[in-house]
């Protein structure tokens, strides 16, 4: 990246002049990840087979189901006690 500044010195004399920074690591490896996503974005690859993922499904919702069987009885836990009125 390049960018033209004026400095001044001591006399008074004014010059202008183009300042270039070095590139950066971060910033290369940013915008490859974004302009070209398929060759240079991180990617995860995972191999299942379909008994391996339908297992995984079948887990999945196993665990979903346990969730809403808790969440239905923490709410049964909390429902007060009918209690006779006293006269």
């Amino acid at each position: 990246m390049s960018y033209e500044t004026q400095k001044a010195f001591q006399t008074g004399v004014v010059v202008t002049i183009t300042e270039t920074l070095p590139p950066s690591d971060k910033m290369l490896a940013f915008l490859l990840e974004r302009l070209l996503p398929n060759e240079y974005g991180q990617k995860k690859h995972i191999e299942l087979s379909a008994d391996d993922a339908f297992l995984k499904f079948l887990e999945k919702m196993e665990q979903d189901n346990q969730l809403e069987r808790s969440d239905n009885a923490r709410v049964i836990e909390h429902i007060p006690a009918q209690s006779s009125p006293t006269l």
